[in-house]
């Protein structure tokens, strides 16, 4: 039986609207959440800027650098309710040096966040390369470049 997730999307980059269609994520979002039997109960998705994304790494993690994405269970029990920060200004960063779409980057940026919240971690090499792996699997099987 599948799953109702909520799922928002919502953006506080100003220049977001004018290249990224979110809506083009949910099916994504829903795939993954389904592949990796992720069980969350709502899911926001949010883009924000560098500096936004910065201050919570230091607030949060004590890490006063830049970062490309944060994720948080906001649940204490049970159904997760997620958030998912990504930085618009790091993932367009990251898709130049990569040679891959922006959109292509925030997608890799959401599974990431996803699989954090199905309690991956990329603390070590080896968990880092074990998240990457997973990361590029679940993009080819599930979105469209």
């Amino acid at each position: 039986m599948k799953r109702k997730t909520d799922i928002h999307f919502i953006t506080q980059h100003p220049s977001c609207s004018k290249t990224l269609q979110l809506k083009d994520y949910k099916p994504l979002v829903q795939s993954v959440i389904q592949a990796k039997n992720i069980p969350i109960k709502q899911l926001r998705v949010i883009l924000v800027d560098d500096e936004y994304l910065r201050t919570l790494h230091a607030q949060y993690l004590h890490d006063d650098s830049y970062t490309d994405v944060m994720t948080f269970n906001l649940s204490e029990t049970g159904e997760i309710e997620g958030e998912i920060y990504i930085s618009l200004d790091r993932a367009r960063i990251h898709a130049r040096e990569y040679g891959v779409a922006v959109r292509n980057e925030v997608a890799r940026l959401i599974i990431h966040g996803l699989l954090h919240l199905k309690g991956m971690d990329d603390r070590t090499p080896a968990q880092r390369q074990e998240m990457h792996r997973t990361e590029n699997r679940l993009l080819g099987e599930f979105w469209e470049r």
